[in-house]
Formats: structure tokens, C-alpha cells, sequence
């Protein structure tokens, strides 16, 4: 055990096995599948496709050229996303060993980029399910992120989302090797890329308590909050107060998007009742207005507030009656709740872009088999969605409702699912009933 894993607790054991996981072929293929997926849709994909396909990678490369061109985002030119957005923006546009890429130059150093993230995520992911003593199998772990890396393949080419995903499966990964301090760092920059990994925290620091390794978690917490500070202090004293929380203005002003939550159930009103629907595009996405949208609008930070109170609070019990019942809290108890969490953001969101998806995957891929396969589902009736049948669901048409909505009814459900599966156990039960519940919740 190190210094930083504190000495109240054991750390979780790795399956006992012939060889390593990592020694395995057929495991580093897996590894491999899902960059070798990014750099095939590079592949295929022909240039004059892009741009009406995805306009996010010519912001990107305009983004990129400015700063190289020493223009400062929120000042010199406005910027949507958080600063550290920018890392993944300018990399492949300095990459580029010749002066200014081409956009068609700027897109191969894009999938390149993110097919090496895609393999890290997967060696995490792999990682992760091997350290896991509640009968997770890596090699299952990592078949399930290679079939959904493949099927959202176009988003994780063409997005910065995945940068987001590896640096906060990083650090999920780092506070289970008893690292918490650049566990700290890694998800406090991760929510300057993407704000998500913020989500993650608290239930990480339940965790650490219940395992009764306060001193991590004060490392976590300190660690994380210094790093915050230290980059919001740059980015204010660089470009000044409110053009840095300019980004935030910019969600805040934004409308319902189309393939949220709240979106999918106006427009099954709208099919099965007729419910007046109206399409516009702003904030670069399609959003709608409809008769009770707007208190989503008004109610939004209630709820994006409440659900991640009522996750984390639900895991801060679970964990606590683990470890009477166990002696510890469970890592497949920890990877369904960082699931949870997530998709708590994403379906309490007033938008849900199809990348989001990407946020929840990796912790999804760890799930016992069957809510898996309900994430390898909702994968599949994502990248339906969009690209494939976006312009129909603009153009609403039912059959493109009909699979948004399906979509999202699996999401939503799924987040009960884990919810009542990894509920907290009763005060009341017997150490030998929650074995027994314990071995149920493995082996399914």
C-alpha cells in the first residue's frame, strides 16, 4: 500500500490468474480496436462530407488558428467552452510539422489524436474491471468499450469530448491505485476541458470515507480545489472576470436542445397528441419550443442540483452499508454509481449533445453484463439518431422520434436501474444475506 492510500483500509485485490490481462493478445486487441475504429472513419469519410456532417471540426480548426495566429479566446474572439477546451483544439494544429495545417491536414492530426485517447480509455477501462475483486473480467469490459467506441466512432473522431472521458477515467482510476492527489489534479483540468468530471467528487470522496481513508480524501478534495483555483486564477487574471465566465452565459442562454430528455417527451406528445412543436437553430444545435418547455428552462439548475444530491447521497449510504455488511465498499459499487452520476448530468441537462454519450461509456462498460448490454443499446440508438437520422428527426418525422425517445427511455431507465440494484442495504440484514446479495449482484 502506498503513503497515499492511508492505512485504514485494504486496498481492493487483483484476480488471481495465470497470466496478466495485459499479457493477452486477445486483450490488446481489444485495446486497440477502438483506435484503429477512429482512424478508419478518418479513412472513409471524404472531405466535402465533414463540413456538413459535423461544423464542430471547422470551429475547431478556425479556434486553433487564432490562438496560433496569437488572438486570446474570450477577448480577441468568443468561446463557447471552458479554456482548457483549447488543449485539444491547438495540439493537432501545432502538430502539424509544416507551418498552418490544411482543415483536411488539421482532421488527420484530430483522429489521430483522439484514436491514442480512445486506446487509453480502453487500457483504463481494462484496467480498472482487473483490479475489481467482484468478479468483473476485463476481457468483457473491454469488449464492451470497444463495441460502443466503434459504434460512437464518428463522435469520438470528430469531437474533444473524449479528452474529457480519458483524463476523468484517469482519475477515477488514479484514487483506486491510492493516488488521490493527482487524482485531484486530473479531475479538477478535466472540468476546465468539460464540466462533467465535477460530477464525479463527490461520489469518488464518499468512497474514500467510507473506506474510512479520510486523509485521501482530503487529498482529493484539496488537490482538486487548488488546481481549480490555480487555473481559474490564469484564465481571470488573463483575459479578465466576466469574459472567463463568458462560456457560461453562453449554456445559460442556450434553449432545450432537440435530442434532450425533456425534448424526447414534448415531441412524443407531439406525435401521440399533437403537441405544437417548433424547430430553430442557435448556439450552433437544433433546439425546439413547445407548451411546457419553458419551466425546464426555469428549473434546470434545480435539477441538474437535486440529481446529483440524490446520487451521491444514495452512494454515500450504499457505501456506508457495504462496509458494515462487507467491511469495505465494492469497486463495481463505485464504477455503477460513477455511471449513475453521469447520467444523472446528461438527463437532467436542457441539452444533450450527442457526444455526452461519451461521458457515461466507460463507466457503463463496467456494469454488471446485462446493464451493459442496455448501454451497448443505447449506443446503438444514439449513432441512429445522430448522424443517421438527424434530418428526419429536424424534418419530425415519427419514425426519427420514435428513436429518440426509445433512446432516452433506456438512458432514464438504466439510471433506475443501477439506482435500485446498488440501493442501500438494510440496517436490519444479516452480514450472510448481504454476502448472498453480494454474490447475486456479481454473477448478474
Amino acid at each position: 500500500m502506498t503513503a497515499e492510500a492511508g492505512t485504514a483500509s485494504p486496498r481492493p485485490t487483483r484476480p488471481q490468474s495465470g497470466t496478466g490481462w495485459a499479457d493477452r493478445w486477445d486483450l490488446a486487441v481489444l485495446v486497440a480496436l477502438p483506435a484503429l475504429a477512429v482512424m478508419l472513419v478518418c479513412a472513409v469519410t471524404p472531405p466535402d462530407v465533414l463540413p456538413n456532417t459535423n461544423p464542430d471540426m471547422h470551429l475547431y480548426f478556425r479556434v486553433a488558428g487564432q490562438v496560433a495566429a496569437g488572438q486570446v479566446p474570450y477577448v480577441d474572439f468568443p468561446f463557447e467552452y471552458p479554456p482548457l477546451a483549447l488543449v485539444p483544439m491547438i495540439v493537432p494544429y501545432l502538430a502539424w510539422p509544416a507551418g498552418a495545417p490544411t482543415v483536411l491536414e488539421y482532421q488527420w492530426f484530430w483522429a489521430i489524436q483522439n484514436a491514442a485517447l480512445a486506446g487509453i480509455v480502453a487500457a483504463l477501462v481494462g484496467w480498472l474491471a482487473a483490479r475489481s475483486a467482484a468478479g468483473l473480467v476485463p476481457a468483457r469490459a473491454l469488449a464492451t468499450w470497444a463495441l460502443v467506441a466503434m459504434l460512437e466512432a464518428p463522435l469520438v473522431a470528430w469531437r474533444f469530448d473524449i479528452t474529457a472521458v480519458a483524463v476523468a477515467v484517469g482519475a477515477v482510476a488514479l484514487v483506486v491505485a491510492g493516488r488521490p492527489s493527482p487524482a485531484g489534479v486530473l479531475l479538477a483540468l478535466g472540468a476546465f476541458v468539460k464540466i462533467f468530471p465535477v460530477a464525479l467528487l463527490p461520489v469518488l470522496l464518499f468512497w474514500l470515507l467510507a473506506r474510512g481513508d479520510r486523509p485521501a480524501a482530503l487529498r482529493l478534495t484539496v488537490a482538486f480545489a487548488i488546481t481549480a483555483l490555480a487555473v481559474g486564477g490564469v484564465v481571470v487574471a488573463a483575459v479578465g472576470l466576466h469574459p472567463a465566465l463568458s462560456f457560461v452565459d453562453y449554456q445559460d442562454d442556450r434553449l432545450v436542445q432537440v435530442e434532450s430528455v425533456a425534448a424526447s417527451l414534448a415531441l412524443g406528445l407531439h406525435v401521440l397528441a399533437g403537441l405544437p412543436v417548433t424547430m430553430s437553430y442557435g448556439f450552433q444545435s437544433i433546439q425546439i419550443a413547445a407548451p411546457g418547455l419553458d419551466i425546464v428552462l426555469q428549473l434546470e439548475t434545480v435539477l441538474l442540483v437535486a440529481g446529483l444530491a440524490v446520487v451521491s447521497g444514495l452512494a454515500a449510504l450504499r457505501f456506508r452499508s457495504e462496509r458494515r455488511s462487507s467491511g469495505a465498499p465494492e469497486l463495481r459499487t463505485l464504477f455503477a454509481y460513477l455511471a449513475a452520476v453521469v447520467i444523472a448530468v446528461i438527463v437532467a441537462n436542457k441539452v444533450f449533445s450527442a457526444q455526452y454519450l461519451l461521458w457515461m461509456l466507460p463507466f457503463g462498460c463496467l456494469l454488471p453484463r446485462r446493464q451493459a448490454a442496455v448501454v451497448v443499446a443505447i449506443a446503438a440508438l444514439s449513432i441512429l439518431v445522430f448522424p443517421l437520422s438527424y434530418n428526419d428527426l429536424v424534418d419530425l418525422r415519427p419514425s426519427a422520434i420514435v428513436l429518440l425517445v426509445a433512446r432516452n427511455t433506456l438512458l432514464v431507465g438504466l439510471l433506475g436501474w443501477v439506482l435500485v440494484r446498488y440501493r442501500p442495504r438494510s440496517e436490519g440484514r444479516s452480514e450472510t444475506c448481504g454476502s448472498a446479495l453480494a454474490v447475486s449482484e456479481r454473477t448478474s
